[in-house]
């Protein structure tokens, strides 16, 4: 059987986020949303992905930080929150490795005020 073209996508932002000391399942959740035609809720990425809703959360708040995904609200709707991927790639990956970069130069930086 092989991958659909998606799924294939997926695979590679995976593998992307490995290398860069990125979860695994944060590539998974933003390909899945960036597949997905419009929203989707958490219960919704559980049934697509098979993660867990306390895997999602903490996935879901560290991609909006990255400003890779945006979460709203809809009328009628409680507390449930919908999720929608930042559509540019270039845009959403230039995101995630400033957010990278400033993370080890602020390690780096701790380093040597220590030393």
């Amino acid at each position: 059987m092989t991958e659909n073209p998606e799924e294939k996508v997926i695979s590679a932002m995976e593998r992307s986020a490995d290398i860069y000391g990125v979860r695994k399942s944060y590539a998974r959740l933003y390909g899945t949303l960036y597949f997905w035609d419009g929203d989707m809720t958490m219960e919704e990425l559980s049934e697509e992905t098979g993660y867990s809703r306390s895997t999602i959360s903490p996935a879901m708040r560290k991609l909006e930080e990255f400003h890779m995904v945006s979460r709203s609200k809809k009328e009628g709707e409680g507390k449930k929150l919908f999720y929608t991927a930042e559509e540019d790639l270039e845009e959403a990956f230039k995101q995630l490795m400033n957010n990278q970069a400033k993370r080890e130069l602020e390690v780096m930086q701790e380093a040597l005020d220590n030393a």
